[in-house]
């Protein structure tokens, strides 16, 4: 079996799959690990395929896509993109529609995963829950975040950097 008939076959044979570098349980770049990590936070099953493993792997999804990056994911046979249009995708509740046909986002989902920059204290405050931590430092160099939520978690501090700063 050729490559591209190895890319097609995963693409179409999984609902979901993230051509990647590294794994699912240990991705070794953080376009990679963005992805995996909304995907993991919307609960959602798919397969992921390490392009380290093989230049031929590497390549050929690059080929097979006409699209230069990794990670490149694909939901339901379709090339759906990159780190960066997932990560929108995901803020604009797009994403989750593509993985399950009728949802649709709330008030509720939209403050969660997009929190207003005026609300992002409370909504940083209501994110940590027990497990979680958040050492502040007088310079945000030194902010550390564990636990799960560690992508919304980051934004949310960003945004209040931004407007203490500003």
């Amino acid at each position: 079996m050729g490559i591209e008939q190895f890319i097609d076959n995963e693409v179409k044979g999984n609902d979901v799959v993230l051509f990647m570098k590294g794994t699912p349980q240990f991705p070794m770049c953080g376009f990679s690990g963005q992805v995996v990590q909304i995907l993991d936070h919307l609960g959602v099953s798919y397969k992921g395929i390490n392009v380290l493993e093989s230049d031929e792997i590497r390549n050929g999804i690059k080929t097979y896509s006409n699209w230069p990056t990794i990670p490149q994911l694909y939901v339901k046979g379709e090339f759906v993109g990159g780190c960066d249009i997932v990560r929108e995708m995901f803020q604009a509740g797009e994403l989750q529609q593509a993985l399950n046909p009728g949802w649709e986002v709330t008030d509720a989902e939209r403050q969660r995963v997009s929190p207003d920059p005026y609300h992002a204290g409370e909504y940083l405050t209501s994110q940590l829950g027990t497990g979680e931590w958040i050492e502040r430092a007088t310079h945000f160099e030194a902010v550390a975040v564990t636990g799960e939520g560690v992508f919304d978690t980051l934004k949310a501090i960003s945004k209040l950097v931004l407007k203490t700063l500003s």
